[in-house]
């Protein structure tokens, strides 16, 4: 089989729902802290972000390959925004929050293929003979699924989640999101990031805070 494709298949019965629970109990699960931070914007918006409840469950590849990681990732991003002073006749603001993992097999990305559907367990498929790939499956999410070719040297972004606040504070969670690293020579590590970003009538403003790095 070729380290450039590989097809991801998503079962949703009962029974194999059971197996897999099993599975995972005598897996290697990490336990991650959680980070916050706190701020006050130039124009006086006093904003945080956070992530906790980050969980690695490793489990070993379905190919029993010696050059692939497996991983369910389960993570929570939350952010918040409130007034620190008075605010200014028509002053408006919009923000984002969004996390995801950034990944790292001593590569770097060459080309990324989305794959669009709409129902649960997607993935993605793609890359070039020789070359590692990443995929990553969103067990519980619709949303596009993403493949990477990789070559040596670099890492990889991959966003779980993007949400704006429509009100004052909003979560972003992920659970159980399927990520596989396949090709993958040397050390696979992985890492998340929670990332707020403000915008205003008068500042652009940004911050994240990122978990401990792990290896698949």
């Amino acid at each position: 089989m070729a380290w450039g494709k590989k097809v991801l298949v998503a079962a949703s019965t009962a029974a194999v729902a059971a197996t897999c629970v099993a599975t995972h109990a005598a897996a290697d699960t990490i336990k991650l802290p959680g980070h916050q931070r706190v701020w006050t914007t130039d124009d006086g918006w006093r904003a945080t972000v956070s992530a906790d409840k980050e969980q690695i469950l490793r489990v070993q590849p379905l190919t029993a390959s010696g050059f692939t990681r497996e991983a369910y990732v389960t993570l929570r991003a939350r952010a918040g925004i409130a007034r620190a002073t008075a605010p200014k006749p028509g002053a408006k603001i919009t923000a984002t929050l969004e996390s995801g993992y950034q990944i790292g097999c001593m590569a770097s990305m060459n080309e990324v293929t989305p794959s669009l559907g709409g129902s649960f367990g997607l993935s993605g498929t793609g890359g070039s003979q020789g070359l590692p790939v990443v995929l990553f499956n969103p067990q519980a999410l619709v949303q596009p699924g993403i493949s990477v070719s990789l070559s040596p040297g670099k890492s990889i972004i991959v966003s779980l989640g993007k949400k704006p606040l429509e009100s004052a504070k909003t979560s972003v969670t992920v659970r159980s999101g399927h990520i596989t690293v396949d090709g993958c020579i040397g050390t696979a590590n992985i890492r998340s990031f929670s990332v707020l970003s403000i915008r205003t009538t008068e500042v652009d403003d940004q911050n994240a805070v990122y978990g401990r790095v792990a290896r698949l």
